[in-house]
């Protein structure tokens, strides 16, 4: 299972499953494959977009992008290697 882990300014770490939906989602609102995207242009704000789609649908989140990422120092992509 993948996971965007956010870390908050506080230092506690909000992990987040990183479902079909919101691979989908992204999908959509950028209108390009996801892992494609994400090998290809690397780009910490796609990190960011997902962790706040996430929190949102989980209902950690309101309001507008921008402000909700100010609460945080860090993002990043958790990937569970099957094999370990």
């Amino acid at each position: 299972m993948w996971q965007i882990a956010v870390i908050k300014k506080d230092g506690k770490k909000i992990a987040y499953d990183l479902t079909p939906s919101a691979k989908c989602a992204f999908e959509d609102e950028f209108r390009t494959g996801f892992l494609k995207r994400l090998r290809d242009e690397q780009r910490e704000s796609d990190l960011w977009w997902l962790a706040f789609y996430l929190a949102k649908k989980k209902g950690d989140a309101t309001g507008e992008l921008a402000e909700w990422i100010d609460q945080f120092d860090d993002v990043d992509l958790v990937v569970d290697a099957p094999n370990g």
